[in-house]
């Protein structure tokens, strides 16, 4: 008598399948949102085909729909060919520490992702994602910087999950909402959550259970606190009144060279830079142009504190990333991917298209050390195509230029695209 039951309803959520994949094929500007239930690892194949076609869908609902590792492989394929869709709930789906991984493999490459929901509405349910398949986890959702929620109720992660959770807490300057509940952490997995809450500036809610969530929030009420002072005195730095030019890489890139050399400044070189170092610089020949210039430090700790800077229009971005000796370009085009994900996720809105993209300038700094490769040119041309196929959605993103970030020579034509934005 259930199988009788059950019948009718499979036939009725295939045929709704069906429908949806036609509609989202035709790219149906009505179908923003999608609900599912039950599909199976074949729905979800069938449901990854179409998704590259649709154009408006921002929310994709298949919780409890018996997708297993195999169609969250199927699925994330199609998510990949789509740039819609900014949640995606697969709560309550059988997809296991395998799934994880596979997630963790894919997420770099969903950089218009904000919410994924990997846990349950039902007290025994969960995606079965256990300590082991968590840990890579949160550094896979750690490189794109565009995760706002993440919910994990349910999962049995425990205090070894919140350990890693707790890590990535403190380098991700995005999350918003975190749920991990039901997740067997104790007072131990609390207090590694509460360490990352400390150097956490954007997170507003973190539930977790009952006998816990009272450290917890007294932590995030103080982050808050000290986040309003934080954006209440930057109302009062003049130098934002300009255009800023935002100096961004990993640490060593040679930013601060770089700097002094646009800034034409003298004497012995400084030590890293610690934060953000702003200086007003003064461009160009007939034609001058000034920018605030912010340099910002390429440690991931401080990554939090770019955020606050990173927002607001009018702002230039130039990525630096250091050719290796040997000429390279896998760590190159790696250092494009980390920072351009973090620049597009902070300067966008909660998955709003900004009216005017902001406009990046990659740079590769190469000293005279370096094998420079007779294929350069080519390179750089396929870094640039990829990085636009990224994240061109919401990112203006110029050819790659290589350059000698010590030689006032080599920044010529740097300068004058500067100077030609500015005055535009």
């Amino acid at each position: 008598r259930f199988s009788r039951k059950l019948l009718p309803m499979a036939a009725e959520r295939a045929c709704n399948l069906a429908e949806v994949c036609v509609r989202l094929q035709a790219n149906d500007s009505a179908l923003n949102s999608l609900s599912l239930r039950g599909i199976g690892d074949d729905g979800a194949a069938c449901l990854a085909a179409c998704l590259p076609a649709s154009t408006h869908i921002k929310y994709l609902d298949l919780m409890a729909c018996h997708i297993t590792a195999s169609g969250i492989e199927a699925l994330l394929a199609g998510l990949r060919g789509n740039h819609s869709v900014l949640r995606l709930f697969l709560a309550d789906n059988p997809i296991g520490d395998r799934g994880a991984c596979l997630l963790q493999e894919w997420l770099g490459e969903l950089p218009r992702l904000e919410g994924l929901w990997l846990g349950s509405w039902d007290p025994c349910g969960g995606c079965g994602v256990t300590a082991a398949g968590f840990q890579a986890l949160p550094y896979a959702l750690a490189v794109p910087y565009n995760i706002l929620e993440l919910g994990l109720k349910g999962n049995p992660i425990g205090d070894e999950g919140a350990a890693v959770l707790g890590i990535w807490l403190g380098t991700n300057p995005r999350l918003q909402v975190l749920w991990v509940d039901q997740c067997g952490i104790t007072t131990d997995g609390a207090e590694y959550l509460v360490a990352g809450i400390r150097t956490n500036i954007q997170l507003s809610t973190l539930r977790i259970d009952a006998a816990l969530q009272p450290m917890i929030d007294d932590e995030i009420n103080d982050m808050a606190a000290r986040r309003a002072g934080w954006l209440g005195s930057l109302e009062d730095v003049a130098p934002l009144a300009r255009a800023r030019m935002c100096l961004c890489g990993p640490e060593g890139a040679g930013k601060t060279t770089l700097r002094r050399t646009l800034c034409h400044e003298d004497g012995p070189s400084p030590e890293r830079t610690v934060g953000i170092e702003m200086v007003p610089v003064l461009l160009g020949g007939w034609r001058r142009v000034d920018y605030a210039l912010l340099d910002f430090a390429g440690q991931p700790v401080y990554r939090i504190m770019h955020e606050l800077f990173l927002r607001g229009k009018g702002a230039v971005f130039l990525v630096v990333a250091r050719m290796p000796h040997d000429g390279s370009m896998h760590s190159v085009e790696d250092t494009f991917i980390d920072w351009l994900g973090f620049i597009a996720s902070s300067t966008s809105s909660h998955g709003a298209r900004p009216t005017a993209r902001p406009l990046v300038l990659l740079i590769v700094n190469i000293d005279m050390t370096a094998i420079v490769h007779e294929d350069l040119d080519d390179e750089l041309s396929r870094i640039h195509r990829r990085m636009r196929d990224r994240f061109g959605a919401l990112l203006d993103i110029e050819a790659p230029m290589a350059l000698d970030a010590s030689h006032a020579g080599g920044v010529g034509s740097l300068v004058e695209k500067l100077v030609s934005t500015r005055a535009s």
